[in-house]
Formats: structure tokens, sequence, C-alpha cells
């Protein structure tokens, strides 16, 4: 192994792989996409800023090369700001999909990620309500108190990466060190990159029988001839002659979700999922379309999520199969039938299971238990959901926006991916089936969002997961 390279971590080898079954190269990329109201910066101004910051983000600055057990991190000795950031000529401010984006590094010779600046348009004195028709107040509307602070109008930023180099969390871990006024402490150093500063051996031993029932409730992935479809030695055909990916997204006050938990005992992902299973019957494709969805689970030690090493750390997610409750008419039967599915000491035992099998496993349990969860013949969607974190201002611009860009697994028709900043919750969806309508879909889950909020108060409480 070369000077200053490191191993890297089962899971990012096993996202790794995914790329050899991609219908398209771009697929494995996601990010964010801010929208800001203020001067927007020129191209040296944001030179700058990338090249001081991203010197304390490894991530950023290493290649991710080889493949299987020899993948490693290696610092790339040409790195430059200029070979990521881009841009872009035309005046369109709005989210895209990784493929409408050029200069993806789609190979190991740079690090695998990219920076675009929207330009955009219009003036201060806009007051339009954004590309999803969110009206609820100053954070999306541009109409706050920005002053003359916030003059210069409407642009953009859209950060995306490999999912083999970083997940959400770590993603807007990044973007906050990248950009926000105050960011946070930054690590130059890896750490423990096998899989987080998590418990030894001993401490598993002292859960044994948490993580054993996890594994069990795993081996339905696990086993040949389970419920799990086999594992596909080459992408669907249909997959590498899609045209295009199309992304819709449509936000509804985070307060409705909120409020629905408390007044139910779930969490704010449960009533999400709930809603979502709600679009999902209204636009169903057909009576024998399967029901269930992949819910990525975080596989850091529990409280590490606010921050730490393992925060800074590369890709730490592992999907896990939720069946969703399609059969179900009424609103508030298939919220509790989310909840039981994903109570809290269901995911815990799960996420030890994976935390055991992402840190000790054999490297092929490890990848062929991934595309057998990832296997678009036994999912109708993934529906992932992160928390953004407040920031503020960037390059002196109020951001106004943060949309999710979600990534495609090999053959699937649709990713979903939340993010709640504070006062809103964004659902974004990227199709590759001409049938799907993302649109329709995010329209949906709006106002299923609506209608469990509104019958919340009319049952009796239950008690919720995690």
């Amino acid at each position: 192994m070369s000077a200053g390279a490191v191993p890297a971590s089962l899971v990012s080898r096993a996202f790794l792989a995914l790329d050899a079954l991609a219908g398209d190269p771009t697929d494995l990329y996601f990010g964010f996409h801010l929208r800001l109201r203020g001067p927007c910066p020129d191209r040296e101004r944001l030179y700058a800023l990338v090249g001081d910051r991203s010197r304390g983000l490894p991530p950023l600055t290493h290649r991710l090369v080889g493949d299987g057990e020899g993948a490693r991190w290696e610092p790339d000795p040409a790195f430059d700001p200029a070979h990521h950031v881009h841009v872009l000529t035309d005046r369109d401010p709005t989210p895209r999909p990784a493929r409408a984006l050029p200069g993806l590094p789609l190979d190991g010779r740079r690090p695998r990620w990219g920076l675009w600046l929207h330009r955009g348009g219009g003036t201060a004195g806009d007051t339009g309500a954004g590309t999803d028709g969110y009206t609820g107040g100053d954070r999306d509307a541009g109409t706050g108190t920005g002053g003359d602070r916030d003059a210069g109008g409407e642009w953009a930023l859209s950060l995306l990466a490999h999912h083999a180099v970083l997940d959400g969390l770590s993603l807007l871990s990044v973007l906050g060190a990248l950009f926000a006024e105050r960011s946070g402490t930054r690590s130059g150093t890896w750490g423990d990159t096998r899989g987080g500063t998590g418990p030894g051996p001993g401490a598993y031993g002292r859960v044994g029988r948490d993580v054993c029932a996890g594994l069990l409730s795993l081996l339905p992935d696990l086993l040949p001839g389970a419920a799990a479809a086999p594992v596909p030695a080459a992408p669907p055909p249909a997959a590498a002659s899609r045209p295009s990916r199309e992304l819709s997204h449509a936000a509804v006050d985070l307060g409705l979700l909120t409020a629905t938990a408390r007044a139910t005992g779930a969490t704010v992902n449960q009533v999400h999922l709930a809603a979502l299973a709600g679009a999902l019957r209204d636009g169903r494709p057909g009576p024998g379309a399967p029901g269930t969805a992949l819910v990525p689970v975080s596989t850091r030690a529990r409280g590490a999520d606010g921050g730490g090493r393992e925060l800074r750390h590369v890709n730490r997610l592992w999907p896990v199969r939720v069946p969703l409750p399609l059969a179900l008419p009424d609103p508030a039967a298939r919220l509790a039938a989310i909840m039981a599915g994903t109570s809290r000491g269901t995911l815990d035992r799960r996420r030890a299971a994976l935390r055991v099998l992402t840190e000790r496993a054999p490297e092929r349990l490890a990848v062929r238990l991934l595309r057998r969860l990832t296997d678009p013949r036994g999912v109708l969607l993934t529906a992932s959901h992160v928390r953004v974190p407040e920031l503020g201002r960037v390059l002196g611009s109020r951001v106004t926006a943060v949309t999710a860009v979600p990534w495609l697994p090999a053959g699937t028709d649709c990713f979903t991916l939340l993010a709640a900043d504070g006062r809103v919750a964004r659902l974004s969806a990227l199709v590759s089936a001409p049938e799907r309508d993302p649109g329709r879909l995010v329209r949906r889950w709006a106002r299923e969002v609506e209608i469990l909020h509104d019958t919340a108060g009319n049952g009796a409480r239950r008690r919720g997961g995690a």
C-alpha cells in the first residue's frame, strides 16, 4: 500500500462494488442542493474557499481506488478544486439528478465528488414559493427580513458524492465544514475506517442476545431461496437502456409531522413512512407489485449521529427491508403497522447485527447481503430520511431551502430521500421507469401527511419506536 493510503471500510467497499451493477455510472452519486438568496460568488472565490477548507476533509482530497479487500483511500497528488468545482452556464437554480450535472468524476483517478454553482437569476425582490410549491413562510419564499445582506437575487449550490465515499450524515457534515460561517471542528485524519469507534468484542458479548436476534431478523436477506431474490449477475437489461432520470420534490411544514408524532407516540420517520405507504396505495402499478421498502439504518454507535469521529468518516449506512402496509385502507392502521415493524427494539437489534456484520463479517458475505437487499425484484422503493443541520448563511447568502438529490441502486425504479431542516420537511423522489411519476408521488405524500395530521387526534395514543 502506498504512503498515506488508508484501507477502505467494508461498507465503502460494498457500495463501490455496486458500480459493476449500475445501469448508469452516475446513479451511485447523491447529495444536497442548497437554494440561497444573496450575492452570488464568483468562480475564484469558490475555488479559494473549497481549496482552503477541503484540506481538513480527507473524503474530498483522497481517491477511492482498487476493489474488493484491496480498496483503499489514497491522497490525490494532483488535487485541485478546479477538478471538482463547476459553474453552470444556464440560469436555472433548480435541483437536478446527477446525470444532468457535467463533470462527475466517474473513476478512481480523482476523488469522487463534485460541487456545482447555479448562478440563478432574478432579484432580491422575488417572492416565489419555490419549485416545490411550499408556502410555509420565510425559509422558502425568500420574503424574510434579510435586509441589504440578501441583495443579489437567488442562486444555488449542489454538492454530490459517490455513496461509497459518504452517506447523508457525513455529507451534511462535510457541507457544513465547507460552507457554514461557523464551521465545526474539522479533522485531517480518518480515524478507524473499519467501522467505527463503537463497542469492542467484549461489549458485543454483553449484548449478544440482541445481536443474535438481529442476525436472525436478517436471515431472509442472507439465505438462498428465502424472501430476498437471488443476487443478480449483471444489471437488468432495461436499466442500461432507460433514457433519463426524473427528479421531483415537495415540501410540507415539519410541524405537521412532529405534531402527528407527538399525538400518536410515533417518530417523525414512522409518520413519514406511513404517509409514503398511503401515497403508494394511490399510484401502485398493479396488484402483484411488492410492498417492501428499503430503509437505510446507520451502523454508527448510538449517540454518534450528533457528531464526533464516526460522523466525519465516509459511509456507515446499511439498508434493511421494511414491509409497507399497502393493503390497509385506514391511515391510522397503516401508521400503527409501521410503528410495530420499526420499533426502537427492532431497529436497535438490527443495527447491532449490522454493526457486527460491517465490522467483522467476511467481505463476500457483506457484499452479497448488500446486493440482495438492493435487488429491485423484492423492493418497491427506498425510503431514506436525514435531519439537516442549520446552515444559516453560505458565502454571505441566506440558505432558503435544502433539497436532497437521491441516488438510484441498480435496476430500481424509485429512491426517495426526506430532508428535514428545522421548519420544513422536503421529500425528493428520483425515478428511472417511464411509468413512474415522481411528481405525483411526492404530491400524494404531502397530502397523506396532512391526512395523518388531521386524523391523529381521533385515535388512542400508541407507543412508538425509535
